[in-house]
This record gives structure tokens, sequence and C-alpha cells, in this order.
């Protein structure tokens, strides 16, 4: 499945998926959040959460057997030893460095919305693979996979929906 096609349809189902896994009520914060490099560009994760009690979840999401670029991992893990309100900060930096404020303002306010930012972000990849495909035993990086997350799953918010997506990211039942 391309990526750019289903992460759209994806993200109807993501959050709620995800609170309902991991027994904790995430609200969407905003898709592709820019984490800066060191001179200014960034480098996206695919979706932004938050939850009051426990802080930023950052979502990579894989729908392909392909597995993200070691560029990709190692600029997470530096996202990772940073706090939430210094990557906050880092978003401001970009949008002060870009033609294109207006998008930057937008989601400055959004996550100003979803404060405070405490504490450092946590990390999960998503993937349809059986087995975990990224580094094994990291301490800030944690895999599910299409399967884990959706056992089960049936959708409140959109379940005649649901019931095609589903099929998408699962195959059809056995």
């Amino acid at each position: 499945m391309f990526e750019r096609c289903s992460e759209p349809l994806l993200s109807m189902f993501l959050g709620e998926a995800l609170s309902r896994y991991l027994g904790s009520n995430l609200s969407y914060i905003c898709p592709e959040l820019p984490l800066k490099k060191s001179n200014n560009q960034s480098t996206n994760i695919d979706f932004a959460f938050w939850n009051g009690e426990s802080g930023w979840l950052l979502v990579e999401v894989k729908t392909t057997t392909q597995v993200p670029r070691p560029k990709q991992l190692e600029a997470y893990h530096t996202a990772s030893l940073k706090t939430v309100a210094s990557l906050v900060d880092d978003v401001r930096t970009i949008s002060r460095a870009t033609t294109n404020n207006e998008k930057y303002a937008a989601l400055v306010s959004r996550i100003e919305m979803h404060a405070p930012h405490n504490g450092h972000p946590r990390f999960l990849c998503v993937s349809p693979h059986r087995q975990n495909p990224v580094e094994q035993n990291s301490d800030w990086l944690k895999w599910i996979s299409f399967a884990m997350l959706f056992e089960g799953f049936a959708s409140v918010e959109h379940p005649e929906l649901w019931a095609i997506a589903g099929l998408l990211f699962l195959g059809p039942p056995t």
C-alpha cells in the first residue's frame, strides 16, 4: 500500500486505535511534526499525539515492509533526548527560518493547545511487519504491528469506514 495514499485514511483511526491499545486517551495534535536538524531544516515524524498524564507520543507509520531509514532513526533518537518544550522551541525556530509562516503559525497554535510541554516524547513505530523490524530492546523507540494495534478493533467514531479500511490494513478476515 502506498504510504502517501494510505496515511490520510489511517489517520482517521490511528488515535482511536492507539488510545484503546495503550489504555490511554490520546489527543491528536498534528500530522508531519517537524523535528529540527542542526541546520534549521527538518525531518518530519508522521503523527503527534498528546495525553495529559503521559505527555507526547510521536508515531512513525510504515505501510509497506520498508523500515525507517537509519537517518530517520538517528533524527528521532536525537529528538527523544530533548524535552518536549525544546521540540516546541525548535518548531518556532523552523517557522522563523521558513517562508511558509502561516503553516507554522497554525502548527504552533495547535501545539500550544496541548500543554504542558513537560518531559520527553515517546516514540512509536507502527508497521505491517510480524516481528519488530527496528532496533530491539530500545528504551526510546517502541514498535507495534498493524495486527497488534487493530486486533479486535472496532471504530466507534467511524464504524462504517473501518469495515472497509480495516481490509486495507489487515487483509480479509481469516
